[in-house]
């Protein structure tokens, strides 16, 4: 037997192999895809900052271009070129100052001081001599104003004159506005996204940005970002936290754009994934365990128990019913967790396309936001140029805007309820339009002069403003949405992780309570078993110990009987012997004493009654002496 159920178990433990190996992969295919999808997720944000900045330093070296080829720059009006500049940068609130800077360093104007004032050295001449070497515009590193002593930064472009670079107009941007613009990207709480110059100093941080900005990104991104690290790494953010991050670079620039998430939240994935693994894991092998068992002491039953049964000895009754239906209930958890997978599964894909449709949606505001940007930079590019190719950006921009706002008005109102009024957004669009058009045709009309209307440029900046700030708005309501929906698969995912772990708990416990039950009855079984082996086996010497017990009673009793017999023999004896002796001779003696008697003492009659008197008491002792006597032996 002891072969037969070794290779039984060897069989089923094989069997349970592929099972296991194929559980393990599964739940580490898992533990991978949700760490992939994390690193997508980094990757695609760190992609959309940086497409993000690259926008505002581009629109800044746009505004700074249309400065640099207006009438003023190219004729060498410095005080017309400061006027035109002022007002530029009054109507840019994210925009500090705007200044122009010799080929020697010296600050000609500064928007923030009146026109004249005495000129000073800049804190960003590496930025400007690569303006003044490549022709390109530079954004510089950070540096503090010498206005506040405030941290920004400077994007450059070169004014030329008869094909010669003769200055470099500047655009001082607060780092705090490059901050604010990676706050409006809305990353998960413990995410960080920073703007790295070309030397590693930070320029913008979504968090924390006034505490680490113009100083070195933490040496493990710094150690990346000398060696052009690419993809994503093992780092520790300025916090001395454990991160994951990713380097990614601008286009057309030399600043890059990192993002680091908390190596805690991959460990948590994997953690819950491997705990929910884990659990399903043992429950099977529980449940393998109960059906190896089963098998090898159920063949055991099946070589043994029949033999019994047909030789006539009764087989003691087991109840497996607490198995059973442990089993069961197990079956019924896997159930339900497997529904509830199921559903979990479906709301998160719904979630997940509504995240991807809010996030179109933001792509459209930013367009939205872009192209009335756009409007801006070449209405007064064209304004102050008088150059027809200036009004590209504009046309463009006015043929694009209808269909972007159409677009987006539709799609959010099919699926998203926002304290938006689109009324007043459209009134907006079509006042700035007209203002727009406004600018173009007075700038037309005036020929070869320069608009004596700035009027027309302030109705346009307000309007601007305000539709930037309905934009804003809008965008900030789809951020918090964002940021709801993703609460919700959050949520989601922890509920469905707690209840598939507690399944999983529910049908090992369930399973190692069959198995318990299982081996409970099994041992109980096998006890009466033994039992009714033990007692067939001692049967026959216990029948052969009754029956000599039986024969020494029966021996016993013959001897007391036989005792008895002799005694009650001897006693007859002796009362036989009595009787005959005594009795008899008294009778015999008063006979003799009667026949003594003289005749004439009794009357006949008395005489001869006395006498069959005695002659009747000698015969009654006769008889009762020889009654007494034991009977003669046979």
């Amino acid at each position: 037997m002891n072969p037969v159920r070794w290779w039984v178990f060897l069989a089923a433990t094989f069997a349970a192999l592929p099972f296991l190996i194929f559980a393990a992969s599964s739940f580490g295919e898992m533990a991978r895809t949700r760490r992939v999808d994390i690193e997508r997720e980094m990757v695609e944000r760190a992609y959309a900052s940086a497409a993000l900045v690259e926008q505002r330093l581009s629109v800044s070296a746009a505004t700074l271009k249309v400065l640099a080829e207006s009438e003023a720059a190219q004729a060498g009006d410095i005080p017309r070129l400061y006027a035109l500049a002022k007002r530029v940068a009054s109507g840019l609130p994210e925009v500090s100052a705007i200044s122009l800077v010799s080929a020697q360093g010296k600050v000609l104007f500064f928007t923030l001081l009146p026109y004249g004032s005495p000129a000073f050295a800049v804190n960003d001449s590496d930025a400007l001599e690569r303006v003044f070497a490549t022709g390109k515009p530079v954004a510089s590193e950070p540096f503090p104003s010498p206005a506040n002593g405030h941290s920004v930064t400077s994007v450059a472009v070169p004014v030329y004159q008869h094909g010669k670079m003769v200055y470099a107009l500047r655009m001082i941007i607060p780092s705090a506005t490059l901050s604010a613009l990676l706050a409006t990207q809305h990353l998960p709480v413990d995410w960080t996204v920073g703007i790295l110059s070309r030397t590693g100093l930070l320029q913008g941080r979504s968090r924390s940005g006034e505490a680490y900005v113009g100083k070195p990104a933490s040496d493990a991104v710094m150690a990346a970002f000398r060696n052009g690290r690419k993809g994503i790494f093992d780092s520790i953010n300025k916090e001395g936290e454990a991160t994951k991050a990713v380097i990614v670079p601008l286009v057309d620039w030399d600043w890059h754009v990192v993002l680091g998430v908390p190596a805690a939240q991959f460990k948590a994935e994997v953690v819950s994934v491997a705990t929910l693994g884990l659990s399903l894991v043992f429950a099977a092998l529980a449940f393998g365990a109960l059906l190896v068992l089963a098998l090898v002491y159920g063949g055991k039953s099946l070589v043994r128990e029949p033999g019994r049964a047909k030789g006539g000895e009764p087989l003691p009754a087991s109840s497996n019913w607490p198995a059973v239906l442990a089993i069961l209930v197990a079956t019924a958890f896997a159930g339900l967790g497997a529904y509830s997978s199921k559903a979990s599964g479906e709301r998160l894909d719904s979630q997940q396309a509504r995240e991807r449709t809010l996030e179109e949606d933001r792509h459209l505001v930013s367009a939205l936001q872009l192209a009335f940007a756009q409007v801006d930079t070449g209405t007064k590019g064209f304004a102050s140029t008088g150059d027809e190719a200036q009004l590209q950006p504009y046309l463009q921009a006015a043929e694009r805007i209808p269909g972007i706002s159409a677009e987006l008005q539709s799609r959010i109102t099919s699926h998203t309820r926002l304290q938006f009024s689109w009324r007043d957004l459209d009134e907006l669009r079509t006042a700035r339009a007209l203002a727009a058009s406004a600018v173009v045709e007075l700038r037309r009309t005036q020929g070869g002069r320069v608009t004596a209307r700035p009027d027309l440029f302030e109705s346009g900046n307000a309007l601007g403003s305000k539709l930037d700030f309905q934009l804003k708005m809008l965008d900030l309501q789809l951020v918090r949405e964002i940021q709801r929906v993703e609460r919700g698969m959050q949520s989601e995912r922890q509920e469905v992780t707690r209840l598939q772990t507690l399944a999983a708990f529910a049908i090992a416990v369930l399973l190692v309570a069959a198995l318990g039950f299982w081996f409970y009855e099994r041992s109980k079984r096998l006890k009466l078993l033994a039992e009714l082996a033990h007692s067939n086996a001692t049967l026959e010497s216990r029948v052969q110990d009754r029956t000599q017990a039986l024969v020494q009673a029966n021996q016993k009793i013959r001897e007391f009987s036989y005792e008895a017999q002799h005694l009650v023999d001897v006693e007859r004896k002796r009362l036989s012997r009595e009787v005959h002796d005594q009795i008899g001779q008294i009778f015999t003696g008063i006979k003799m004493i009667a026949h003594s008697l003289k005749s004439d003492v009794l009357d006949k009659g008395q005489y001869a009654a006395m006498l069959d008197a005695i002659d009747g008491g000698v015969k009654t002792s006769r008889r009762i002496a020889a009654e007494l006597r034991p009977p003669p032996a046979r």
